[in-house]
């Protein structure tokens, strides 16, 4: 087995410490400019999403899992779900919805461990999937609680996040009273972005519309919330898509979500009171011009290509399309590493403090990193456009796609660390 399945195995029984990244369910490859073909193959640029991680262990048939997951083109991918009834009980794939104690309610991620809501059909049903409702938590830490009632959902008086929140917890959905609105990252982690529209595993999460869903974060210097579009899997800070809006008073759609919240801090850098996702104790230095995320097993290069220095202040960044940055990535020998890669999609997110913007990252650990896009791995499977890869814009944090032939003045390097996992690391192979 080569290095990169091996360790993308070791992830299905080690998870990390804190908050494990699921892969993103791209299963297969782009061309260098336009197109993409129904698998990973080899004449398309090397490095990018479906040749690394989970989703490559599980076509490899090395992912051992404990449930299971849909698909994509006839390609396994990495997810790992289980059926969960009305009252907790785990359930095998072919149970159905239902209001019955032994029907299928919920849905665990056996990877990360989060338990989620799966919604119904039905508007006249609490969790009816066209159900929608405004930004509302009395406790926001910016001091701004957003707008009450501001949503469609047939409950009188009880149309907004906070209150919706509340009555599943009412109900006991799946035996448990502590579901919650999920963090930003944690809505992002569940997309299937293998999918051109309707980026949810449709078995395991029907009745979930191609729309914006609500995080639990307010957006750092602003009136807005962050969400996630259903649509095509893309983040959204200042902006939203195709005529929606995170405005917190926007009427929008919410999946709830249950088990431990990712940790937060407090850092200097935050603004307006939100605290740190990203807190500096996340992450060890080596000291070489590289950097391990304790939590996920990540090492970065810590500067963007083409700067240089302990204060990544030397040189200027280089720009790229996505065919070149790929090729960089796999070209590098930084720090004594032959194994350097682009990051995938969700990997680059998970460097967004979304405390802060321009720029969205932690910089005292990223320092002078600019407020640029910068290019992932992951092609972009819309249905809209077959030229597009993935971006994340650190001005506000957010993601989206651009033309692969886009000239993007961002590149940063990640590769998985010798030293994986656990607040001391354990050492790997």
């Amino acid at each position: 087995m080569n290095r990169t399945l091996f360790l993308a195995s070791l992830l299905v029984v080690t998870p990390a410490a804190g908050r494990p990244l699921n892969d993103t369910a791209v299963t297969w490859s782009g061309a260098a400019a336009n197109g993409y073909a129904t698998t990973c193959i080899a004449s398309h640029p090397a490095g990018q999403d479906c040749q690394y991680g989970r989703d490559a262990a599980a076509i490899a048939g090395t992912l051992v899992k404990l449930g299971a997951s849909t698909p994509n083109n006839g390609q396994a991918t990495g997810f790992d779900f289980t059926k969960v009834s009305n009252s907790g009980a785990d359930l095998p794939a072919t149970a159905a919805l239902g209001a019955g104690a032994n029907d299928w309610a919920c849905t665990r991620d056996n990877f990360t461990g989060l338990l989620w809501e799966v919604k119904l059909e039905s508007f006249g049903e609490l969790r009816g999937r066209n159900r929608t409702y405004s930004w509302f938590d009395p406790a926001s830490p910016d001091g701004n609680p957003g707008s009450e009632n501001g949503g469609v959902c047939n409950r009188p008086g009880r149309c907004d996040t906070a209150k919706f929140v509340a009555d599943v917890n009412a109900q006991g959905l799946c035996g448990y009273n502590d579901w919650r609105l999920p963090t930003v990252k944690e809505l992002e982690d569940m997309t299937d972005l293998g999918r051109s529209l309707g980026t949810v595993d449709p078995e395991y999460f029907p009745n979930t519309i191609e729309a914006l869903y609500w995080a639990a974060n307010p957006v750092a210097d602003t009136t807005r919330a962050w969400a996630v579009s259903f649509a095509r899997g893309s983040v959204h800070a200042t902006t939203a898509p195709m005529g929606a809006s995170n405005t917190r008073d926007a009427a929008n759609r919410a999946l709830l979500v249950r088990g431990a919240p990712p940790a937060t801090g407090v850092a200097a850098y935050c603004r307006n009171g939100i605290p740190a996702n990203n807190p500096s104790v996340s992450y060890l230095d080596h000291g070489d011009g590289t950097i391990s995320d304790r939590r996920s097993g990540l090492m970065w290069k810590t500067c963007l290509e083409g700067r240089s220095g302990n204060d990544c202040a030397g040189g200027a960044t280089q720009t790229m399309n996505w065919a070149s940055a790929l090729a960089a990535a796999q070209a590098s020998t930084f720090a004594g590493h032959d194994d350097w890669r682009l990051p995938n999609i969700k990997e680059l997110r998970a460097l967004v403090e979304e405390c802060r913007s321009a720029p969205a990252i932690n910089t005292e650990r990223f320092p002078n990193t600019p407020s640029g896009a910068v290019w992932s791995a992951t092609p972009d499977a819309s249905s809209f456009t077959t030229s597009d890869a993935r971006i994340v814009s650190f001005a506000d944090g957010g993601s989206m796609n651009l033309p692969r032939q886009s000239l993007v003045p961002g590149v940063r390097l990640v590769r998985y660390a010798d030293l994986i996992f656990g607040d001391g690391f354990e050492t790997g192979p």
